[in-house]
Formats: structure tokens, sequence, C-alpha cells
């Protein structure tokens, strides 16, 4: 908003006493249509990197997912967000954020306890997808359990 007073008050109206101000309307709006054009590239450059595009869909988050590789349709991202539900019958998303190249773990805390998955780079497009392991808070125990942390989506971005 700043900006735009500034704009307003001394491109426009011809305000003095400013450096790099100009006299009269008629140069302050010419230059003002210049800024705008400039403002506009920059908004269309950044809603592009903000943009992304799926890159994998689960077929079936309704049922467990077991352990796989999967293959995401392009390797042209630099970071992805996977969207997983905390269990099958679940309406929560929950999002975690990877890097092309590393590994990662996608998990969350439950009521009794903390189930968890690895995603395993392999390449640009293939990522391996462990069982779901969820560690057990009253008992300090481990078991698997496939019905939770059910990978939904992948989206990727470019920096």
């Amino acid at each position: 908003r700043c900006k735009v007073y500034y704009i307003i008050k001394y491109k426009i109206l011809g305000g003095n006493n400013m450096p790099g101000s100009m006299s009269g309307a008629g140069a302050g709006a010419l230059k003002l249509i210049e800024e705008i054009r400039e403002l506009k590239s920059q908004i269309s450059e950044l809603k592009e990197k903000m943009a992304g595009s799926i890159l994998w869909e689960n077929p079936d988050p309704t049922k467990a997912f077991v352990a796989q590789t999967i293959t995401l349709s392009s390797a042209e991202y630099d970071y992805f967000d996977i969207m997983f539900k905390g269990s099958s019958g679940d309406s929560i998303m929950i999002t975690h954020r990877g890097y092309k190249g590393y590994n990662m773990q996608i998990d969350r805390v439950g009521t009794t306890g903390r189930p968890t998955r690895t995603i395993s780079y392999i390449s640009d497009t293939q990522y391996a997808i462990s069982k779901c392991t969820i560690y057990d808070f009253t008992s300090g125990t481990s078991a698997d359990n496939n019905s939770n942390n059910i990978p939904v989506k992948i989206i990727g971005y470019k920096l």
C-alpha cells in the first residue's frame, strides 16, 4: 500500500522534493503505467513458481497402503509436498515437505502412538515408501499398520 500511495502522490500528482519525481501528471501517468506493467510481470512469475503440478496420486486412498515404489510423472520439480491421511477412514489431510534427492519421513502424533513411514529417494522420478510402523506410547513397542499415514498426493514445485 505504501508503494501505491507513493506512486499516486508523487508521480501522478507531480509531487516535488522526492528523488526521481517527475513534473506533470502526464509524465507521472506514463511512469505509473510502466511500473504497473513491471509489477504484473513479477506477479505472473511468482504465480508460476507457486503453482505446483501433481506428480503422483494414490488411486485408492481409502485402502491400506503397503510398502511400494512409486513413480512420479515428471522430474521437473525442486521440492514437493506429500499429502497424506492419518488413517484410511480419516478425512483429515496432513502435508509434509520433501526435497528432490533426499529421503524424508511422514509422521504424526496420535493419541496412543506415533505412526511413521519413510520415503526413500531412488531417482528423480522414483521413491520407495515404507510400511507404516506405529510406536505405542503406553507399551513402548512398535507394530506395523498400513492403514495409517496413507499417501494421497504428491505435488511438485520449482524454485
